[in-house]
């Protein structure tokens, strides 16, 4: 796990919970609602790569 998706240790999607859902919930947990930067190369682009392909739904 890289620096970049720290935030997310210890944290999985729930069932049938997009990457990007996912990154927002924990993002606006850390930060507050919206108040992140989204786009290449930031913690929510990473996270929400890092949670689409590393689970699947049951």
């Amino acid at each position: 796990m890289s620096d970049s998706t720290k935030p997310a240790k210890g944290e999985k999607p729930y069932v049938g919970e997009s990457g990007k859902k996912f990154a927002d919930r924990l993002l606006n947990d850390k930060y507050g609602p919206n108040n992140y930067p989204k786009g290449p190369n930031t913690e929510h682009n990473k996270i929400k790569k890092w949670g689409d392909r590393s689970f699947q739904n049951p």
